[in-house]
């Protein structure tokens, strides 16, 4: 939780530090590049320093801007029956298992990396979380 926080607050520094020009060509390439170094960091194998610490930060904030964005789906879908959620994760998922969710399948497709990084990222946790009713 303690390393979540960190790396949540260090997306908000980055955020405002505004030397994020990557949003210029988010695609499964950048996704890739962003969040290998991420998930490589949870699990203790690097040791991130100068430009690469950004990259943790990074993930966390544009994955979790889509959880939220898929949350919010399957929110308004109970109440207004116009949106329906892309994946449907378990109740206890967390930043870690969808970054690692996502690096799999990027590295297990490298002809889709041209592709806009917000698909990739929801057609990976539709694959590994389907909804019953959008599959």
């Amino acid at each position: 939780m303690k390393k979540l926080i960190a790396i949540l607050a260090y997306a908000v520094s980055i955020i405002f530090t505004s030397q994020i020009a990557y949003s210029q060509n988010n695609d499964g390439q950048w996704l890739l590049d962003t969040c290998n170094p991420a998930v490589k960091y949870l699990d203790k194998n690097l040791d991130l320093q100068g430009e690469d610490a950004a990259y943790p930060g990074i993930c966390a904030g544009y994955l979790l801007g889509i959880d939220d964005i898929n949350s919010y789906s399957f929110t308004s879908m109970k109440f207004t029956h116009d949106a329906s959620p892309r994946y449907c994760p378990p109740k206890n998922s967390n930043f870690s298992q969808i970054a690692r969710i996502i690096v799999k399948y990027l590295k297990n497709n490298p002809e889709k990396l041209h592709l806009p990084a917000v698909t990739l990222a929801l057609t990976a946790l539709h694959d590994a979380w389907p909804c019953e009713n959008n599959s």
